[in-house]
Protein backbone atom coordinates (compact mmCIF):
# COMPACT_ATOMS: atom_id res chain seq x y z
CA UNK A 1 0.00 0.00 0.00
CA UNK A 2 1.66 3.08 -1.04
CA UNK A 3 0.90 6.87 -1.23
CA UNK A 4 -1.27 7.51 1.62
CA UNK A 5 -3.09 10.92 1.54
CA UNK A 6 -3.81 11.23 5.13
CA UNK A 7 -2.00 13.09 7.76
CA UNK A 8 -2.56 9.83 9.87
CA UNK A 9 -2.97 6.36 9.38
CA UNK A 10 -3.51 3.35 11.27
CA UNK A 11 -1.74 0.36 10.59
CA UNK A 12 -3.74 -3.03 12.14
CA UNK A 13 -2.47 -6.54 11.27
CA UNK A 14 -4.80 -10.20 11.91
CA UNK A 15 -3.52 -13.50 11.46
CA UNK A 16 -5.56 -15.83 9.20
CA UNK A 17 -8.45 -16.32 11.65
CA UNK A 18 -9.23 -12.65 12.11
CA UNK A 19 -7.19 -12.20 15.63
CA UNK A 20 -5.56 -8.86 16.01
CA UNK A 21 -1.76 -8.75 16.43
CA UNK A 22 -0.98 -5.34 15.49
CA UNK A 23 -2.21 -1.85 15.59
CA UNK A 24 -0.51 1.13 15.99
CA UNK A 25 -1.22 4.77 14.78
CA UNK A 26 1.30 6.96 12.59
CA UNK A 27 1.65 10.07 11.79
CA UNK A 28 2.46 10.89 8.06
CA UNK A 29 5.63 9.60 6.67
CA UNK A 30 7.54 9.03 3.83
CA UNK A 31 9.46 6.56 5.49
CA UNK A 32 9.06 2.26 4.92
CA UNK A 33 7.19 0.62 7.74
CA UNK A 34 9.00 -2.38 8.52
CA UNK A 35 6.68 -5.12 9.33
CA UNK A 36 8.86 -7.78 10.23
CA UNK A 37 11.01 -5.83 12.92
CA UNK A 38 7.88 -3.49 14.20
CA UNK A 39 5.43 -6.53 14.68
CA UNK A 40 7.93 -9.31 15.51
CA UNK A 41 5.78 -11.38 13.18
CA UNK A 42 6.77 -14.67 12.18
CA UNK A 43 6.51 -16.59 8.63
CA UNK A 44 2.73 -16.85 7.57
CA UNK A 45 -0.29 -15.56 6.15
CA UNK A 46 -1.69 -12.08 7.39
CA UNK A 47 -4.19 -9.38 6.86
CA UNK A 48 -2.78 -5.76 7.19
CA UNK A 49 -5.52 -2.89 7.54
CA UNK A 50 -4.82 0.90 6.66
CA UNK A 51 -7.09 3.02 7.83
CA UNK A 52 -7.10 6.87 7.13
CA UNK A 53 -10.32 9.48 7.97
CA UNK A 54 -11.22 8.57 4.61
CA UNK A 55 -10.72 4.70 3.67
CA UNK A 56 -9.78 1.65 4.47
CA UNK A 57 -7.49 -0.79 2.68
CA UNK A 58 -6.76 -4.27 3.43
CA UNK A 59 -4.14 -6.65 1.47
CA UNK A 60 -3.17 -9.87 2.22
CA UNK A 61 0.55 -10.21 3.43
CA UNK A 62 2.71 -13.96 3.38
CA UNK A 63 5.58 -13.23 5.44
CA UNK A 64 8.65 -15.99 4.56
Amino acid sequence: ISKIQSNYFTVRIYNILGKELFSKKYNKTNETINFGKETGLSSGTYFVEVRTEKDTKRVQLVKR
